[in-house]
């Protein structure tokens, strides 16, 4: 059936950019965005717009929270449209935007929330070789005192030796 075989086409070349979502986020998200508006004017609703939300969470996990932001606004207005284009019978228009609001802002959280736990483990990570530096430092200091305590005491005892020998001579 030619239809299956449009709509199959359309799920790779919106999958397809997926692969590159690591390296350059906002350029995947911005592609995925364009294809899933021309998916939309073609009217031929697919599963892999659910590409989009991994997309938001990867511009949320790795960039900035104004990217963040501007990312999910834009996904919020393709939630808008894709709800009055494709109304499903059973939810009406209220009910899938909700849920598809609710699937945007879980992407944004699920991003945001990933991006401030890896901030936090590698402060975490600085904080314990920042501490392991200084121990060694300490050990080093502590080091050098005693061979400086020890040099002293033998200078005491080789001066005095010395004293006493020149006393006796």
């Amino acid at each position: 059936d030619e239809n299956r075989c449009w709509v199959w086409l359309l799920d790779q070349v919106l999958i397809g950019p997926f692969l590159a979502r690591r390296r350059a986020p906002n350029t995947v998200f911005l592609t995925l965005s364009v294809l899933a508006l021309v998916q939309l004017l073609a009217h031929v609703p697919l599963g892999a717009d659910a590409s989009l939300l991994v997309a938001l969470y990867t511009v949320s996990a790795q960039r900035s929270r104004r990217e963040a932001l501007v990312a999910s606004g834009i996904l919020e207005v393709g939630v808008v449209l894709a709800s009055t284009r494709f109304v499903p019978a059973s939810d009406g228009l209220v009910g899938s935007l909700i849920f598809l609001t609710g699937l945007v802002t879980a992407a944004l959280f699920g991003g945001v929330a990933w991006r401030s736990h890896v901030a936090h483990l590698d402060s975490v990570v600085h904080r314990a070789a920042q501490l392991e530096r200084e121990r060694d430092q300490q050990a080093r200091l502590a080091v050098i005192g005693e061979r400086t305590r020890i040099a002293r005491e033998m200078h005491d005892i080789v001066a005095h030796s010395l004293s006493v020998v020149v006393a006796l001579s």
